[in-house]
């Protein structure tokens, strides 16, 4: 109630309105949306590829509609610091890879767990909550789900649930600290 009347009067005075859009504005962009799921579920191209190319029909669609961002506005979105982290970590993985690393630290896991999955469970969901609350969650994760998709073909598990399992807990060890 009183945020309809603050708006209301930050209406009259000119201090705030909301943007004009066309009728066809909200559709379209449930189309882009629809489209996209429809790309990544039916695979026809990459998921990648899919969300790069929602990402510019939305800002293409923004701009046709009059209130879209120009060029420079979106380039200064794109954070370098996290790309270059990404490409960086993903390097480390295919490389640790090969190495037959992971492969080692799911043997050990497995051997440590005693053989019960619940255990094993537990542990790599400890291992990426303490690794979370030191490196950011999305390093956690390219870490940690190359070990669990190696045990998971081990065990003849399917590794979803594992990975799920230990998102979550890479959140939660991640809201331990402020890194």
């Amino acid at each position: 109630m009183y945020l309809t009347r603050a708006l209301a009067a930050g209406a009259e005075s000119g201090a705030w309105a909301p943007p004009v859009m066309p009728d066809w504005a909200v559709p379209a962009a449930f189309a882009i949306l629809i489209a996209v799921y429809a790309l990544i579920v039916f695979e026809i191209v990459h998921r990648a590829l899919a969300a790069a190319i929602g990402g510019i029909a939305a800002v293409v669609t923004l701009h046709y509609v009059g209130n879209g961002p120009d060029l420079g506005t979106v380039v200064t979105w794109i954070d370098e610091e996290t790309i270059g982290l990404l490409i960086g970590m993903m390097i480390i993985v295919d490389i640790l890879g090969r190495t037959g690393v992971f492969e080692w630290a799911a043997v050990q896991a497995y051997a440590f767990s005693g053989g019960s999955i619940w255990r094993l469970t537990f542990i790599l969901c400890t291992i990426t909550a303490v690794f979370s609350a030191f490196l950011d969650n999305v390093t956690t994760i390219l870490l940690i789900v190359p070990v669990t998709i190696q045990i998971a073909k081990v065990l003849n598990l399917e590794p979803v649930p594992l990975i799920i399992a230990e998102v979550m807990f890479s959140n939660i060890g991640g809201a331990a600290t402020q890194i």
